[in-house]
């Protein structure tokens, strides 16, 4: 009797344990798909970089980055997709309560995020960026500021002092102590305008 008992106690304080566990099923994000050479760290070893290869789970701190020629798809929490390109970090940076959140920065490069079914939030420096249902939209690295290109449906960026509605085509460029700056969209892949030489 006093076995069971002692078993029994033990099993309760093992389950007392499980809820708060931070398992491998809240990964923010899960790696699908490398054309060439990726790379990982962790939040606990940042740039320590190691390789890593498909069915590899990021959990907030991580990073992500593509060779020169190289790409990467991974698949968020909420089966919205994140496909980098070539000589891209990005860094998961937190995971709000809610289920439909997540903080990202793209420190280096360019990615396309998909929303899934349902509409993802995305931290910005300046606020967040609500990414409507299917939607598609481009985030581009460009130094001290991030660029935010609608290619399909809508978003909607939100920080504390105004709220920018985006659609199909129009980009806005983020930058910390300038704010958002709504702009034409431009192709981050087109080659700058040359002059002919004299």
């Amino acid at each position: 009797l006093v076995l069971r008992l002692a078993f029994l106690a033990s099993v309760a304080l093992l389950l007392a344990f499980v809820p708060s566990c931070k398992c491998s099923g809240d990964a923010i994000a899960t790696l699908e798909r490398v054309n060439g050479a990726a790379e990982r760290d962790r939040r606990a070893s940042v740039n320590q970089w190691e390789k890593h290869y498909t069915g590899a789970r990021f959990d907030v701190g991580d990073g992500v980055r593509t060779g020169a020629s190289s790409s990467a798809l991974l698949r968020l929490f909420d089966k919205s997709t994140l496909n980098l390109e070539p000589k891209t970090l990005v860094r998961f940076l937190d995971r709000p309560s809610g289920p439909k959140g997540a903080k990202l920065d793209v420190e280096m490069g360019e990615a396309t995020l998909e929303a899934g079914g349902e509409a993802v939030d995305i931290g910005l420096d300046l606020g967040s960026a609500r990414i409507e249902p299917h939607a598609k939209v481009r985030l581009v690295s460009r130094g001290a500021s991030t660029r935010l290109e609608v290619m399909i449906g809508k978003a909607r960026i939100l920080s504390d002092k105004e709220s920018i509605d985006l659609r199909v085509g129009d980009a806005v460029d983020i930058e910390v102590g300038r704010g958002i700056v709504r702009e034409p969209a431009l192709s981050a892949s087109a080659p700058p305008s040359a002059t002919p030489p004299a």
